[in-house]
């Protein structure tokens, strides 16, 4: 799947509240950890939920380290000291359902051709 693609069904794995945890890749609905792909596992942070809709078990995937490498570099602010991780991220205790939302919506809105986004964001202020 194209690293789009990929981010979109992120997204939307992760859009209902219920289904984004901190702390954990991915967690049954007891809050104990689950393997990502298990069908135990009920919530996922960014990078288990990667894993899950990439159904992989290995980070050395090339379709794996091109995702993580674009998020990473579009992750704002500082995630952690020495390199921007989606771990650190997601698990900051600041961060909110919304923010990892927004986050991905933004990375979705990047890899859209700049015609569609302008067509896009006047749609928006039309209807603000």
């Amino acid at each position: 799947m194209p690293l789009k693609e990929n981010i979109i069904a992120i997204r939307e794995l992760l859009t209902d509240p219920d289904h984004w945890c901190q702390g954990k890749m991915s967690q049954n609905k007891l809050g104990h950890y689950a393997n990502h792909s298990s069908r135990e596992a009920t919530s996922w942070c960014m990078v288990g939920a990667m894993c899950k809709v990439m159904g992989i078990n290995t980070y050395i995937k090339h379709e794996y380290i091109e995702l993580r490498d674009f998020i990473e570099i579009h992750l704002p602010g500082e995630a952690c000291i020495v390199k921007k991780r989606i771990e650190a991220w997601n698990d900051d205790e600041d961060r909110t359902h919304q923010d990892v939302l927004d986050f991905l919506d933004e990375a979705i809105a990047s890899l859209e051709p700049k015609k569609a986004r302008i067509v896009k964001e006047e749609r928006i202020l039309e209807n603000a």
